[in-house]
């Protein structure tokens, strides 16, 4: 994560909400959230449909005004404040480009309004086009560009007013896959060029983890989880943000003894496993473990049926056994879903030289294992 006291751009850019809460009426939109973003930071908010981090983004922009709490950007109390005031601009899902403008009048269409003549905000527009690559576009209308290009146009008439603070609401939502990675690394390019800080909200776990320093996982109009993608990824602190974030297998079992630094845990259908935690014996643990982590192997006698699930396997902690249930080549990696007797299906991540191997097959029984050390804890809000 970047200091925010790099640079007076970047001091200038921090973002803090003080139990911030919003309600429309008797509905909980977002629920008394407390967080800072340093200036010059990449910020992702990530979550599913609902979980308040579109209304968190639109309270930071002006557009909402918060039920409680306040918002600073840089040294100022922002939350009183109108959209105008707030040295923010916001790029909206839409793009919401003027159909009748070129691109160079779509960006400097602000500058209009404040009465910039037209060769000098001709010659702004220009510069901020060049910046995203498409000044060779500057007389085409909307119409005219594709996806991708109409959102580079979007990206620059943001841009125009110097923002400290740049608001993105799912932006590259529309793209296909393809120009979804480049533009994206468009993103990330001019945001370390500028310094400016960036705070945007999607649902896909890949965009904010390719884009952020400091990505925040929310739910239900809580902060389930901040940190940086890395941790985030590797440690999730919940069960909810493990399974949201992807990845992972999330397990439980109760403490039967200790050995150590280890707690010995059994599971549903008699599985054992093995968990670095301080719990006492007859505490209820629940872990994760990453997909990738999981090691996968063709099973026959060493499986026992029970409750019509086959569900344990024999050797040792950290392993247990289920039929094949899906099979899913995904070019690095073979995903492998197991039907292991539990609510959840249990996933692992196998290399594809690897699976090729010795290819399983929908159906066939198969066991999985995993290092203890590879058992991350999880905690409840």
């Amino acid at each position: 994560m970047q200091s925010e006291a790099a640079s007076p751009s970047r001091a200038a850019g921090t973002v803090e909400l003080v139990a911030v809460a919003k309600r429309f009426g008797d509905a909980v939109a977002v629920d008394g959230i407390s967080l800072k973003i340093p200036g010059g930071a990449y910020c992702c908010l990530l979550g599913p449909s609902g979980c308040g981090k579109t209304t968190t983004l639109r309270m930071i922009a002006g557009h909402e005004r918060p039920s409680d709490g306040d918002i600073r950007i840089g040294a100022e109390v922002v939350t009183d404040l109108p959209p105008g005031r707030r040295k923010t601009a916001m790029m909206f899902q839409s793009y919401a480009l003027f159909p009748h403008l070129s691109a160079q009048d779509n960006v400097a269409f602000s500058l209009k309004l404040r009465g910039v003549k037209k060769a000098a905000r001709r010659a702004t527009a220009r510069e901020q086009l060049k910046r995203v690559h498409m000044e060779d576009y500057a007389e085409r209308l909307p119409a005219q560009l594709s996806g991708g290009q109409q959102q580079r146009v979007a990206l620059a008439r943001a841009l125009i007013t110097n923002p400290s603070v740049l608001l993105l609401d799912e932006p590259l939502s529309a793209l296909d896959p393809y120009l979804r990675v480049r533009v994206r690394e468009e993103l990330k390019r001019l945001q370390g060029e500028l310094g400016v800080t960036f705070i945007h909200v999607t649902h896909s776990q890949e965009e904010a983890l390719a884009l952020a320093d400091l990505v925040v996982v929310m739910d239900r109009g809580r902060i389930a989880q901040a940190g940086q993608p890395h941790d985030v990824y590797s440690r999730p602190s919940t069960a909810f943000v493990a399974r949201f974030i992807g990845g992972h297998n999330v397990l439980e079992g109760a403490v039967q003894r200790r050995d150590g630094q280890w707690a010995v845990l059994t599971g549903i259908g008699a599985a054992r496993f093995a968990v670095p935690c301080p719990a006492a014996v007859g505490a209820t643990v629940r872990f994760a473990v990453r997909a990738d982590k999981v090691v996968l192997e063709r099973a026959h006698a060493e499986l026992a049926a029970i409750g019509g699930h086959v569900v344990a396997a024999a050797g040792g902690p950290n392993r247990l056994g289920g039929r094949v249930q899906a099979i899913e080549y995904q070019g690095a990696f073979v995903r492998v879903t197991l039907d292991d007797g539990t609510a959840e299906p249990f996933t692992a991540l196998v290399p594809d030289d690897v699976f090729y191997r010795a290819p399983l097959t929908v159906g066939e029984p198969a066991a999985a294992s995993w290092s203890p050390a590879d058992a991350h804890v999880l905690t409840e809000s």
